[in-house]
């Protein structure tokens, strides 16, 4: 009786590793070894290499490798090397045991008693891995960056040395940081490469998959800066984030790539952008209990451990921190940085945060910081970015088919009652706002009109130039009042229409608390 776990469990483990390790010739080798002889070569009776244990089960190795040669994340790595199954030489003798063949006909009856296959249920489970790469490139526009086109280059080369089946960049602002990058992409194997058209810089966001998508879906954030801060240009450029369904061996995992509001203010200072940033992240935790799939998040969130945006997505979006989890707390802003001042202060706001799927356990394996060395460009000192990165390695393992679907635990009160209370505090801020802005719009009208006034009264005593003056710097003085009130008027109105979906959108994951819910299998 063909022993299932010795002829088909260990060889598929052994493939899978053929394959992460030696690329196509290592599944040429395992497969000759497997169907030709185990373990080392030993001489039959002419001569030849002794015929494995599956000879006589031939049709079945030729049926069930196929299987495992066509799962996704091995044909997104050596699609051209695995399109026909393999013939034994033992039924064809005199064919190449590594020739390949048309498809394969069905299965027929071969001699000896027949096999007894155990359910799939009760073999064992072959985990997969899988690796995720995170950086912000800061690919600012305008020449706001030193060293643009040679970073982005620099950066590119190590897409293939990385390994990662997912890649996330952020501040991918520039036309010419994303032709560089996705053509980097492309010579190193990535099949998907997204990235936003619309809006100015497209979002900054850039997701390279090794892996086949099924679906991506790009959701804008509801609130996202402020249009009368334009220095800031986080309202300009379109800020939201992307999902992708990529396809594994152990189903469907999604993929999150995103870049939350920064904060802008000085040091000892109170945050302006703090309600914003909280309703980024309730609608990006609310996105992610909706889903039935392992999820990975990875981005510059803007916030630190226990931060407000930080206690949301754990508390409500149920996604854990990979570097709390392995203990591998990491900066990615770095003090003593050619592209920082000297009294930049550490910070470790890049995460790359994880949640298991209702089928499939997702297991953090190991987290290290990436593309953090010194560089030199044109004889100055440089390194990639203004922020390191992160790689991640992630194990996916499916849970027994057996047992009631999973449910996931209701959002934590606590980090409710936090974000409630921080959004109301972003709408008194955006109410204050609106008043301070009003005021300064008023005074800048009346002062118009009293510039305006004054050249008049110039002009009847045919003092030209003065006159003139005074009624061009009132007339501007009275257009820009005006157009500052209605332009605050406007935002606010806008401001405020946002936190309120956002309330709303929390009043939902309230009812929650009290009832798990069962989740859809997309």
């Amino acid at each position: 009786m063909l022993d299932l776990r010795r002829h088909f469990v260990r060889p598929g483990i052994e493939l899978l590793r053929a394959v992460e390790l030696d690329g196509g010739d290592g599944i040429r080798d395992f497969v000759k070894n497997l169907l030709v002889h185990r373990g080392s070569p030993k001489p039959g009776k002419q001569g030849r290499p002794e015929p494995s244990p599956l000879g006589r089960h031939a049709p079945i190795v030729r049926a069930y490798y196929p299987r495992v040669l066509s799962a996704p994340i091995i044909r997104a790595y050596y699609p051209h090397r695995l399109s026909a199954p393999i013939i034994h030489p033992r039924i064809h003798p005199r064919r190449s045991h590594l020739r390949r063949s048309p498809a394969s006909p069905a299965i027929t009856r071969t001699r000896g008693p027949p096999l007894r296959l155990a359910p799939t249920a009760l073999l064992p489970w072959v985990p997969m891995r899988l690796r995720v790469l995170n950086l912000n490139v800061w690919g600012l526009p305008l020449g706001l960056t030193r060293h643009h086109d040679a970073r982005m280059h620099a950066i590119g080369e190590e897409f293939a040395r990385s390994g990662a089946h997912v890649i996330s960049l952020q501040e991918v602002w520039t036309p010419g940081a994303r032709k560089i990058l996705a053509e980097a992409g492309r010579r190193a194997g990535y099949t998907t490469i997204w990235h936003r058209e619309a809006a100015f810089g497209g979002s900054g966001l850039m997701v390279l998959s090794r892996l086949p998508v099924n679906q991506r879906h790009f959701t804008l954030f509801r609130l996202a800066g402020l249009p009368q801060r334009p220095q800031q240009a986080d309202f300009y450029g379109g800020k939201g984030f992307v999902s992708l369904e990529l396809a594994t061996d152990q189903g469907p995992v999604t993929f999150i790539g995103t870049h939350l509001q920064a904060g802008y203010n000085t040091q000892g200072n109170p945050d302006e952008n703090l309600g914003i940033r909280v309703a980024q992240a309730v609608q990006l935790a609310a996105h992610v209990r909706k889903l039935s799939t392992p999820v990975v998040a990875a981005g510059d969130f803007n916030s630190e451990e226990g931060e407000s945006a930080y206690q949301i997505l754990g508390g409500i979006g149920g996604l854990s921190d990979l570097a709390v989890a392995l203990d591998r707390r990491q900066p990615t802003c770095l003090s003593a940085h050619p592209y920082r001042g000297e009294d930049a202060r550490e910070a470790r706001i890049d995460l790359i945060l994880s949640r298991s799927g209702r089928q499939t356990e997702l297991r953090a394996l190991s987290l290290e910081r990436t593309y953090d060395r010194g560089l030199e460009f044109d004889g100055e000192p440089g390194t990639y970015s203004d922020h390191a990165g992160l790689v991640a390695d992630l194990e996916l393992v499916p849970r027994p088919a057996t047992g009631p679907p999973r449910a996931w635990p209701p959002p934590s009160p606590a980090a409710l009652a936090h974000a409630e209370s921080e959004l109301r505090a972003g709408e008194e801020a955006a109410r204050i706002r609106r008043r301070r802005e009003l005021k300064q719009a008023g005074g800048l009208l009346g002062a118009g009109l009293l510039l305006g006034g004054a050249g008049w009264r110039v002009r009847e005593q045919r003092r030209g130039f003065l006159a003139r003056l005074a009624l061009g710097i009132g007339g501007l003085g009275f257009l820009g009042g005006l157009a500052g009130g209605v332009g605050s008027q406007w935002a606010a109105t806008n401001e405020l229409a946002g936190f309120a979906e956002v309330r709303k959108i929390l009043a939902g994951l309230h009812t929650a608390r009290d009832e798990p819910v069962r989740l859809r299998t997309p």
